[in-house]
C-alpha cells in the first residue's frame, strides 16, 4: 500500500481541500489497488514467510513446510514474495544439510556446540530477514547456498 498517498489524502481532507465523499472514494481506490495475500499486505506476508521457519522449534515439519507453501502459493503473484521465498528456502536447505552433517558429530562432542550455533543462527537470521521484509528489502541469509536464485 502506498501510505504516502493515503497520508496526502488525509491532509487534504483535514485542510478541507477535498470533501469527505472524495476522501472516502479515493481511499477506497487506494485500498482496492493493494493486493492482499491471505489478508496481509506484501511486506507482512514476506515477514510471516521468514518467521514461519521458527515453527521448526515447536513442530519441526511445519517450520520446513510453511515457508515453502507460502512461497509456492504467491511466487507467481508477487516478485517480492518470490524473492523472499527463494532466500528462505535456500536457508532451509542449507541449515538442513548442516544439521544432517552435525548430528553424527555430536558423538564426538564437537557437533553439540556447532548444532547449538546453527540453531541460534537460524533464529537470528529469520528475525533479521523478517524485519528486512517489512522494510521492503530482500535479505540474503549469510552462509546459505544459492540453490534457488
Amino acid at each position: 500500500m502506498n501510505y504516502d498517498h493515503l497520508a496526502q489524502l488525509h491532509d487534504l481532507r483535514q485542510r478541507e481541500a477535498i470533501t469527505e465523499e472524495e476522501y472516502l472514494r479515493e481511499k477506497q481506490k487506494l485500498l482496492a489497488a493493494t493486493p492482499r495475500y491471505w489478508g496481509m499486505d506484501e511486506r507482512t506476508c514476506g515477514m510471516v514467510l521468514h518467521l514461519s521457519q521458527l515453527l521448526s522449534f515447536v513442530l519441526p515439519p511445519l517450520g520446513l513446510v510453511a515457508p515453502i507453501v507460502i512461497w509456492a502459493v504467491f511466487k507467481d503473484r508477487s516478485p517480492f514474495l518470490a524473492a523472499q521465498g527463494r532466500q528462505a528456502i535456500n536457508w532451509i536447505i542449507t541449515s538442513t544439510i548442516a544439521a544432517i552433517v552435525l548430528i553424527p558429530l555430536c558423538f564426538i562432542l564437537i557437533g553439540i556446540p556447532l548444532l547449538l550455533a546453527l540453531g541460534l543462527a537460524s533464529v537470528v537470521f529469520c528475525i533479521i530477514a523478517g524485519v528486512k521484509a517489512m522494510d521492503g528489502q530482500v535479505w540474503r541469509y549469510p552462509l546459505s547456498f544459492r540453490i534457488l536464485s
